[in-house]
């Protein structure tokens, strides 16, 4: 698995902030890729709250971007703002799930600001 973390625009330009990669077991993999396709299966366009017709409106800011890649094609998500309040978006889900799995492996994580820092749990 190779992860980056890139800071930037992409009308600018990408700058790489930091990067790492180490090797999935079989095992693994199958156990990542069941868990992405499903946060991917979540997502759905953001929707009007019930009681005051509001939406969540991402603008600007920290993001996530998954490409998923299979035999079958690739499939992108942006985005980080979930679509009520109530929900979180899925690339937070497979980005939380990736640092947990960079921590088992590196003992860290790829966060860096302004994203939230998820420092890796001492066992």
């Amino acid at each position: 698995m190779r992860l980056f973390t890139l800071w930037g625009h992409w009308r600018t330009r990408w700058e790489l902030q930091d990067e790492d990669q180490f090797i999935l077991t079989a095992a693994e993999y199958r156990q990542l890729a069941a868990q992405v396709d499903a946060a991917l299966a979540r997502y759905r366009d953001p929707v009007p709250d019930p009681d005051n017709g509001e939406t969540i409106v991402c603008m600007d800011g920290p993001g996530f971007l998954t490409e998923r890649v299979t035999a079958s094609g690739v499939k992108s998500l942006v985005g980080q703002c979930p679509p009520a309040v109530d929900e979180e978006h899925p690339n937070r889900t497979i980005a939380a799930l990736v640092d947990a799995m960079l921590c088992r492996h590196r003992g860290r994580t790829l966060r860096v600001a302004p994203l939230t820092l998820q420092g890796c749990a001492r066992r």
